[in-house]
């Protein structure tokens, strides 16, 4: 069994999102250019071939098959402005990886903890191997999420386990504006370098040990658990889960509104 990194905060907040995203594999019918997680995996694409090749971003996007035929302005100029703001990256950095699978056995376990590092890089001026993260962002994480984001720890658990000893992670958020077409915004790039102790590593391992074993469970058992992060995470999911809690059969909506490569047919079971 492999569990992501980026499962774990999913499925400590909330079960049925969890086993909806990354056991069911629901993803929302025509992901339309321009939505969030489009333009993200559009940002992640481009961003890679910038620091692979030292293209033009934007012109990295030509490479894009979903991208083709496509015209999203703010895209573009979002990554017209990273290119003027951080070609420098390009002198000052060595990239060692790109896009680069990792996979761990999580100790005393049979699972493996699974994720991918979009950028490792060595710093030539100051030194040290850093993994780098790019975050698509409307608005920009807070210090103390960031303190106690688990994404950053597992990479860095994983970036220990490899070999590579980094420094630690820089958290790249890419806010969705350009100053052409939101001149009041003040900030739209921000860049955090987060450390993990040696003692926040060890406590990471014995937490994500015993999650790993729970969600492997054959006894498992997920549930809805509604709060702020219906919200937060603008949930996909929700007309599910209101249908579900009204004791409505699911299974119509998910054939009409949802695709999933694990389930036969695109989205019928």
């Amino acid at each position: 069994m492999e569990v992501h990194v980026t499962e774990l905060e999913s499925y400590r907040t909330c079960g049925l999102y969890w086993w909806f995203s990354y056991r069911e594999q629901l993803r929302p019918k025509q992901e339309e250019p321009g939505t969030p997680l489009w333009f993200g995996t559009g940002t992640h694409y481009a961003l890679a071939e910038f620091y692979r090749r030292g293209v033009h971003p934007r012109e990295a996007l030509l490479g894009w098959g979903e991208y083709q035929g496509c015209s999203v302005p703010l895209l573009e100029e979002v990554l017209d402005h990273y290119d003027e703001v951080y070609r420098s990256d390009l002198d000052r950095w060595e990239p060692l990886s790109i896009e680069t699978p990792v996979r761990v056995r999580v100790p005393k376990t049979r699972v493996y903890l699974v994720g991918t590092f979009d950028l490792v890089v060595r710093d030539r001026g100051r030194g040290g191997v850093w993994v780098v993260d790019h975050k698509t962002r409307t608005y920009f994480d807070s210090p103390e999420d960031l303190e106690l984001n688990e994404q950053v720890t597992g990479y860095l658990w994983l970036a220990e386990k490899i070999g590579l000893s980094p420094r630690g992670v820089i958290w790249n958020e890419i806010k969705k504006a350009s100053p052409r077409s939101s001149p009041r915004v003040q900030e739209f790039f921000r860049r955090t370098e987060l450390l993990r102790s040696k003692t926040e590593l060890d406590q990471f391992e014995d937490d994500l040990r015993e999650t790993v074993r729970e969600m492997s469970s054959k006894s498992l058992k997920v549930y809805a658990n509604p709060g702020y992060q219906c919200s937060r995470w603008a949930c996909p999911y929700r007309i599910l889960c209101r249908a579900r809690r009204q004791g409505s059969s699911i299974e119509d909506l998910r054939r009409s509104l949802f695709t999933s490569p694990l389930i036969e047919g695109s989205g019928g079971d």
